[in-house]
């Protein structure tokens, strides 16, 4: 997994010293979708990306979606979609479909979750993960919550666990405070 610092300097460092000839990157979130365009742009590999979902980008518009698989297309990256892995092996990818594709190297970018540390905070959460909050990023009365930890969803729109998001919602929260205090 490189969705934490020992994860993407454990695959870096694989990377550096195994030159890996097939890799296989599953998930094509904004993670996913980035270490796919690095990779192609510093090595020569076969590079695939795996999504379970119909698309790729599946968090944002069709028509993103559709400009990214153009994109890595052109960079030679393979994209399979709806296709659920079933189990990870030495030297392929086996899919819930019964199909398996070959690779010396498979990096998890999918499922984000909250750090344990925030998974056992007393806080209503999401799907037992994310901290729910309210349009001002609260969690309580005093606890604001930003980021890749927090839920946010107003009018039926849900902020994504991006940096730029992230960013958003710091700003928000600080003009908040400042109105509080």
């Amino acid at each position: 997994s490189v969705n934490t610092f020992s994860g993407a300097m454990k695959a870096r460092d694989y990377l550096e010293h195994k030159s890996p000839e097939n890799i296989v990157i599953i998930g094509s979130g904004l993670t996913g979708v980035e270490t796919a365009c690095a990779l192609s742009d510093s090595l020569n590999a076969s590079i695939s990306v795996v999504e379970t979902k119909d698309r790729l980008l599946p968090q944002f518009s069709e028509s993103v979606s559709s400009l990214i698989e153009k994109t890595l297309s052109r960079k030679g990256v393979k994209t399979l979609v709806s296709m659920r892995v079933q189990e990870i092996c030495d030297d392929s990818i086996l899919f819930s479909n019964g199909q398996s594709l070959e690779c010396d190297m498979a990096i998890w970018t999918g499922g984000i979750r909250p750090c344990e540390f925030v998974q056992r905070l007393r806080f209503p959460k999401w799907k037992d993960e994310w901290i729910i909050t309210d349009k001002y990023l609260r969690a309580s009365d005093n606890a604001f919550i930003i980021g890749d930890s927090a839920w946010i969803s107003i009018d039926g729109k849900v902020a994504s666990k991006t940096a730029a998001e992230a960013e958003h919602q710091a700003r928000h929260m600080a003009r908040s405070l400042k109105r509080l205090a």
